[in-house]
């Protein structure tokens, strides 16, 4: 007699190739939000640094 039943293969994930690929993506990730934040500290300081020389040209008696 013969078995009709299929047999189901739940092949193994490779997890050494979704580990990479996570570091990849975590890299791009933290390069991205360092440019932002540095970008960010950047335009506050030169508004700052605007808004103070505005402040002390304004001061002067010329």
């Amino acid at each position: 007699m013969r078995d009709e039943r299929r047999i189901i293969i739940n092949p193994e994930t490779d997890q050494k190739a979704e580990e990479g690929l996570a570091k990849v993506f975590g890299i791009v990730f933290w390069v991205v939000m360092i440019i932002g934040i540095v970008d960010h500290a950047l335009t506050v300081a030169w508004r700052w640094g605007l808004s103070w020389w505005d402040w002390l040209l304004a001061q002067s008696p010329f």
